[in-house]
């Protein structure tokens, strides 16, 4: 048996006790001679060198979620930046529209208007017989011009070809939109015209 073996069988054993601490005592005092650190230090940079790598995740993580966040702050900025371009080209069209209705001259009353029995539209004034009301758009005063564009101004041609005649209701082709038309029997008639109906 070595002599080192024995030598560590004697300190495991109860005269260890008794030289356990002069010992370590003696391997730091070399150890601190020689610049080495300690096995205590040692272990103390192993701690610090956990709990920096813990840091070093945790802050990755919050790092990874700050940039989640920043893309999907950069998508929502973008879906705003489009819609509010949208909304811009809107509402340039809607300012040549206007701009083309002001300056667009009322139409002639058709002969469809002139000829109904009803009294005929003062001159200058809204295209609805017995409607002397200042002319806004497409020949209609304010209040006959809306009706018209929700498809409810009886006799007149909606926008898109509906047609309220008394109770009943048709649809034609809408080129004829804004025209005056009147039932005859079962046949519309638009500026003295048959018109085929659904």
């Amino acid at each position: 048996m070595a002599i080192v073996d024995v030598f560590s069988s004697r300190l495991s054993g109860p005269a260890g006790r008794f030289l356990d601490a002069p010992i370590r005592a003696l391997v730091h005092e070399i150890l601190r001679e020689q610049g080495y650190a300690s096995p205590t230090e040692i272990q103390g940079l192993r701690d610090d060198a956990r709990d920096l790598s813990s840091r070093l995740v945790r802050a990755e993580g919050r790092l990874t979620d700050l940039v989640r966040g920043q893309e999907a702050t950069l998508v929502e900025l973008k879906a705003a930046r489009d819609a509010l371009r949208h909304a811009e080209g809107e509402l340039e069209a809607a300012k040549l529209e206007l701009a083309a209705v002001q300056t667009a001259p009322a139409p002639a009353p058709s002969s469809a208007v002139a000829a109904a029995p009803l009294t005929a539209a003062a001159p200058g004034g809204c295209v609805v017989p017995d409607c002397d009301g200042t002319v806004r758009s497409k020949g209609f005063c304010s209040a006959h011009y809306q009706q018209w564009r929700r498809g409810t101004l009886h006799n007149f041609v909606g926008q898109d070809g509906h047609l309220v005649i008394g109770k009943r209701t048709f649809r034609v082709p809408d080129d004829f939109a804004g025209k005056f038309a009147e039932l005859s029997g079962d046949v519309v008639q638009i500026d003295g015209k048959a018109v085929a109906a659904r």
